[in-house]
């Protein structure tokens, strides 16, 4: 993603907010510069001040979300608490039109990975690296630590998942008691 002359402006922070709220009530169907400058109320023109060409700020919207979503995962806690507390978090139904947003995100991003790396780049290490740092703070290896990280995230990206395909969230529920089960008896000694 190239990085517009307004970067870092309040304003652009403001409209970046702005237009991935849009985005999370509305999908991401339709990304057109026109419909979002729109929704937002600005100008185009506005929008490419602040994000250079279109193709800029959907990444800018994609990584912002990104940015949300991590925040879910960095408090306190050994994993196994961490992972439930996010739990509660991320399947809130205040927050289901958000992870909806995110999975046509993650899609949109694997069909154009060129242009939408940042957003990859989050995807790829904003749950995982917190999980291995605590994990080797628990005194695992790194690379195992590491293993378990991305265990961790894709099973709990998969039930968020089915969680949104079916809604049975007591299936889901008992899978994730399961993970938690599973996250606790790493931290037993052996």
């Amino acid at each position: 993603m190239r990085t517009s002359p307004n970067a870092e402006s309040p304003r652009r922070e403001e409209l970046l907010d702005r237009l991935l709220d849009h985005v999370i009530t509305h999908g991401v169907d339709d990304l057109s510069l026109r419909k979002l400058a729109a929704a937002v109320g600005v100008a185009p023109n506005a929008l490419q001040y602040h994000f250079g060409p279109r193709e800029d700020m959907v990444a800018a919207i994609l990584a912002r979300h990104a940015e949300r979503i991590r925040a879910t995962i960095e408090a306190e806690g050994d994993a196994a608490s961490q992972v439930h507390r996010a739990w509660e978090q991320l399947t809130d139904p205040s927050v289901r039109k958000s992870w909806h947003a995110f999975f046509e995100f993650y899609a949109l991003a694997l069909r154009n990975p060129d242009r939408y790396r940042a957003f990859l780049d989050h995807v790829a290490r904003d749950w995982s690296d917190p999980l291995t740092r605590k994990f080797v703070t628990a005194g695992v290896a790194p690379e195992e630590a590491a293993a378990r990280a991305a265990l961790l995230v894709a099973a709990v990206r998969g039930l968020v998942l089915d969680r949104l395909a079916d809604g049975d969230e007591a299936r889901v529920s008992a899978a994730l008691d399961l993970l938690i089960d599973l996250l606790e008896s790493w931290a037993r000694p052996h």
